[in-house]
């Protein structure tokens, strides 16, 4: 009796790790998409201090609250700044408030890890590395500040947001102890499906980067035009766009190619990963259209920076099932 209490106490304590875990990579996301709603509205520089607001823990609402001379006292780089604007300036506070916010989850979860550390450490190491990144990602954010959006420091800090995410996937979904196993009739489909997700992860994070080199000439076009003539921006975007554009259509036939493979096993967790990477690859495209002919619509950019992060994302978790498939299998090897 004893034993099972143990034991079911165990398995208790672990569910609530993997909660916790899973709702933080949620949070993660979302702060993700926040942070492209940030760009997208330009209030970037709502608050153009860092970590306060126009030097308040709360910002103001109004210009009514800030010195008359507020453009030249809260300059950066030299330069004023912008005129005043209460949405904007929200905008940008609620962001930092959902990144602080996300920060307290991923320290409780590396707590939550401590346990694990012997008995399934990538759990607790993946969860530390989560919190050593976000810290450095709140560091590039004060940069991305100090900097007046400096656009290569905004490129840093939206991979450093990624990568975050994808340390806390590894944490959640790699264990070592699942007791996996591999038929010797699969291992052929294993190591061609596992060679195919190489290929696929790399071009997931190839099509991320190059993404956000568009999405940085989106911004200097936007500029350009006084943020009108949308109908105009995509004709003056460079080479990157269309590498960007063509690599996609490689895409999707690969994630069709891994749904297919992923039919031999019977694992749910790599038929389901492969299943959603093929379907966000396709809202991607989807996305990828309506900004390309629908005038470059400003709701549709944060939305495809989210679906293309998360098309990393589930390369990842695809990653660490088939990690624990290596450990747990001795045929793999053979």
């Amino acid at each position: 009796m004893n034993i099972a209490s143990s034991t079911h106490s165990k398995v208790n304590k672990t569910g609530l790790f993997r909660r916790f875990g899973i709702a933080t990579v949620f949070i993660i996301y979302f702060l993700i998409l926040v942070g492209g709603i940030v760009r997208t509205t330009g209030s970037g520089m709502g608050c153009p201090d860092w970590p306060k607001c126009f030097g308040y823990w709360i910002p103001p609402t109004s210009v009514d609250q800030l010195p008359t001379d507020y453009q030249t006292v809260f300059q950066v780089g030299g330069k004023e700044i912008a005129e005043f604007s209460a949405i904007k300036t929200w905008i940008e506070y609620i962001n930092r408030l959902i990144g602080a916010l996300t920060g307290f989850m991923i320290l409780i979860t590396l707590l939550f890890s401590l346990r694990y550390r012997l008995s399934n450490p990538p759990a607790f190491w993946f969860s530390l590395v989560c919190l050593v990144l976000v810290a450095f990602v709140g560091w590039l954010g004060a940069r991305v500040v100090a900097t007046d959006l400096l656009p290569g420091m905004i490129t840093v800090h939206m991979l450093g947001a990624v990568l975050v995410a994808s340390a806390m996937i590894l944490a959640v979904s790699i264990d070592r102890n699942s007791g996996l196993n591999i038929p010797s009739t699969n291992i052929v489909a294993f190591r061609t499906f596992q060679k195919l997700w190489w290929v696929g992860i790399t071009l997931a994070f190839v099509q991320l980067i190059l993404g956000t080199q568009v999405r940085e000439e989106v911004d200097v076009v936007a500029l350009k035009y006084h943020e009108e003539s949308r109908e105009l921006w995509i004709n003056e975007l460079d080479w990157k766009f269309y590498i960007h554009r063509s690599m996609s259509i490689g895409f999707v036939v690969l994630s069709f190619i891994l749904v297919k493979k992923s039919q031999k096993f019977q694992d749910t967790r790599i038929r389901m990963g492969a299943f959603f990477n093929f379907v966000f690859t396709l809202l991607a495209i989807i996305a990828g259209i309506v900004l390309s002919y629908g005038d470059m619509p400003r709701y549709m950019q944060p939305i495809h920076l989210l679906i293309g992060t998360a098309i990393c994302g589930i390369q990842v978790y695809l990653g660490s099932v088939l990690y624990s498939r290596m450990v747990e299998s001795p045929l793999v090897g053979k």
